[in-house]
């Protein structure tokens, strides 16, 4: 009896240390800079911005994750499109794109996106998340593409 009991002690020692090693082997690290970059989510009917936070990934590169959930209890694709809007620091959008979004699996009430920031982090006062419906989508959004606001490009 004393052997199983040492045992089992052995088995959940050794489930914590792996658990606690594996979260430090994190590929993205959460964003940190000086410039406190605030993250702005405005959900629609349809679904909410669960949340969407800014990730370092090296030395200079910053990705924007997030996850999306259905307002209601059905399940299945959630209607719609994301737009991610780049706020500089006069308040003005300088960079828009399209953000596409898949779902955790086909049953799931739950889509996750990510887009990489293609500007440098200074530059950036806040980043804006929009969830539109879908009766309001005129563009392609097949590729999650950085245009410039006001040229087009």
């Amino acid at each position: 009896m004393k052997y199983l009991a040492y045992k089992s002690t052995v088995v959940f020692l050794a489930g914590i240390a792996v658990m606690t090693l594996s979260a430090g082997c994190s590929t993205y690290k959460e964003f940190a800079s000086d410039e406190n970059i605030g993250v702005e989510r405005i959900n629609s009917e349809s679904a909410q911005i669960m949340r969407a936070n800014l990730y370092s990934m090296g030395t200079d590169k910053v990705i924007l994750r997030g996850e999306l959930r259905r307002s209601t209890t059905l399940r299945g694709k959630i209607p719609g499109y994301l737009r991610v809007e780049l706020v500089n620091k006069d308040g003005n959008v300088f960079k828009e794109a399209e953000v596409n979004y898949t779902r955790k699996d086909s049953k799931s009430r739950v889509s996750l996106f990510s887009i990489p920031i293609p500007t440098e982090t200074s530059l950036i006062s806040s980043v804006r998340v929009i969830h539109y419906d879908t009766s309001l989508h005129t563009a392609d959004s097949a590729k999650s593409v950085w245009l410039d606001v006001g040229t087009g490009k």
